[in-house]
This record gives structure tokens, C-alpha cells and sequence, in this order.
């Protein structure tokens, strides 16, 4: 903490890949299916032990039994300040 060179900020990179394919118990096999994909990325940058910086990035796709098709996509920032 001194502010030497040998001090550097953590950065913590997270990449996930998720895809399920479900069908509901509680229904006929052709009334509801779907196959989900998606894909996402965490950055997280701490400045000093108390502050933590990120920013996450989201994209997935959807196809329901009957062919429609959806693409959706999301991103956030975040500030964490920890008092004690």
C-alpha cells in the first residue's frame, strides 16, 4: 500500500457459457419447450482493498418448440464502498 511499483490493482475477468434445452412436466411435450444459450462477462477492478469497480456484459438467445426466435442483450456498471 505504499505505492511502489510492485503495487498493482487487482482485476478479476469472469467469462461464462451456459445453454439448457427444458421441457415442463406439467404440460403435454409439445405445448412448451425451449432452448436457451448465453454468454456473459464480469470485469472487476479494485483500486484499493475498500473499493471494488465492475462492469458485467450480457447476450442470449432463445427458441421456443413452434421456431420463434429472441436475442437479448443487457450491460451494467457497479461501485461497491466497503465503510469497515
Amino acid at each position: 500500500m505504499g505505492g511502489g511499483a510492485d503495487d498493482e490493482a487487482p482485476v478479476v475477468a469472469d467469462l461464462e457459457f451456459s445453454s439448457r434445452s427444458t421441457t415442463s412436466i406439467f404440460q403435454p411435450g409439445d405445448a412448451y419447450q425451449v432452448h436457451e444459450t448465453g454468454y456473459s462477462l464480469n470485469l472487476v477492478f479494485s483500486p484499493t482493498p475498500r473499493i471494488d469497480c465492475g462492469i458485467e456484459y450480457v447476450y442470449g438467445t432463445r427458441e421456443n418448440f413452434d421456431g420463434l426466435q429472441g436475442a437479448g442483450q443487457s450491460s451494467a456498471a457497479r461501485r461497491d464502498i466497503s465503510f469497515f
